[in-house]
């Protein structure tokens, strides 16, 4: 047996046992950016999976990617995104947000005792909402009724910008895989003919990820970082995405004189946030029957862009369809409020698991980077006090999918959260 030999098989007699190791790296050239990568990574063992973030800087390069890959690190499996940067950690193992600068990062897996299937679904999908399992079934060859322990599983989601139907994708998710957590993420925009996803050996559109299950899981949380302004309100005249009424206590008000009266009523503070940032929360509905047949609604408000205004009629036009009874509010950006909801979250879930995990995935949006509250994403860098150097995979998104009491949703000016640990039996 050679030296090569030899260290082939040593290496991969390490990769026995379960492992993270994640890359980052900010080179201008594409090319030194994959050999710095590839070079910090060149004594990890054997990896199921390679998740590959690049940011959208690179975005002429996407195609030269995967050959580059290829040549230089050993993986059974990849998928991979353009984000708007990476976050990820500095040499000194400090939280560092690489936003709108070129960006790579690369993070090798490999999980004991766990089965990871990858997945595409082709831009083109039909989901049939009347067999919502149908579009899973095609896309996963593992995929089968007698299997019930897929039901149980932690996925990983990233869709091209094209794709339209992603909350029919996302609900087709819950009703397939009940019990089960997700999370992902909407790819950067860029002005090419090709995808914006990495997918095995080629650059694709549509949606890809992979399944886990097995004896590891993803324990996700979403934190959305806003303080609502005033009190909750309830449609009364909308068309599409433009409110014309809402009722607050019995009383019929455009939006924009709801307003005007609560600019009167806020503090100082709650005045300064809302220069810097206003956005309305909606309420978003999941309807589900239990074993017995009753049906519940579990509801929870998710963040949406507003629009404009018409001044003559003081309507509200926002970046979600809405209807008549719907409930919205309306919230700012709150640094404080964001930090508290990442340290508690993180602390329950390490609770609740009673280790810490071996991987960090963070998806967030690009919007809380560059609102003009100027924070720059200072609410992570309380991150290193509960999870230490632990790898992080992490980027900014167009848009972010998570699990609220169970029920998937495409959040905006949010972040979804995923640790990596073992399932407790």
């Amino acid at each position: 047996m050679n030296i090569n030999s030899l260290i082939e098989f040593i290496l991969n007699r390490q990769g026995t046992n379960s492992f993270s190791v994640s890359a980052l790296s900010n080179d201008p050239s594409l090319d030194k950016a994959v050999e710095e990568v590839c070079r910090k990574l060149r004594n990890s063992p054997n990896a199921d999976i390679a998740i590959v973030l690049i940011s959208s800087n690179f975005a002429s390069d996407y195609p030269r990617l995967l050959p580059l890959l290829q040549r230089k690190l050993k993986y059974k499996m990849l998928i991979g995104s353009g984000v708007g940067g990476v976050i990820g950690f500095s040499k000194n193992n400090i939280i560092c947000e690489n936003f709108n600068v070129p960006s790579l990062s690369i993070t090798l897996l490999k999980l004991q005792n766990s089965n990871i299937i990858p997945f595409h679904i082709p831009e083109d999908v039909n989901i049939d909402m009347d067999n919502p399992c149908k579009v899973w079934k095609n896309c996963l060859k593992d995929f089968t009724k007698e299997d019930h322990s897929i039901n149980f599983c932690s996925a990983i989601m990233f869709v091209d910008p094209s794709m339209r139907n992603v909350d029919q994708l996302i609900g087709s998710f819950d009703f397939s895989f009940p019990k089960s957590d997700l999370i992902g993420g909407i790819a950067t925009y860029h002005p090419f003919s090709y995808g914006s996803l990495f997918y095995e050996d080629k650059l694709c559109g549509g949606a890809i990820g992979f399944l886990i299950y097995g004896e590891w899981e993803i324990e996700t949380l979403v934190t959305k970082g806003v303080k609502p302004l005033g009190p909750i309100l309830e449609v009364q005249s909308v068309q599409k995405n433009i409110i014309y009424k809402v009722k607050e206590n019995n009383n019929l008000v455009s939006p924009v004189e709801f307003l005007q009266k609560l600019i009167g009523e806020l503090s100082l503070k709650e005045k300064n946030l809302l220069q810097q940032s206003l956005f309305l929360g909606v309420e978003n509905k999941n309807l589900k029957i239990t074993n017995k047949g009753k049906l519940l609604s579990d509801g929870t408000f998710v963040v949406r862009d507003l629009l404009g205004i018409d001044p003559t009629n003081g309507a509200l036009a926002i970046t979600e369809s809405l209807t008549i009874g719907q409930k919205v509010q309306f919230q700012s950006r709150d640094i404080e409020i964001s930090q508290k909801e990442i340290e508690i979250g993180i602390e329950n879930i390490l609770k609740k698991t009673g280790e810490k995990p071996i991987l960090t995935f963070l998806l967030s949006c690009i919007g809380r980077n560059t609102s003009s509250s100027g924070n720059n994403y200072e609410d992570l860098q309380s991150l290193n006090n509960h999870l230490g150097s632990i790898p992080l995979c992490g980027g900014f998104f167009q848009g972010e999918i998570g699990q609220i009491n169970g029920n998937s949703h495409l959040h905006s000016y949010s972040s979804c959260w995923g640790l990596l640990v073992k399932r407790k039996t």
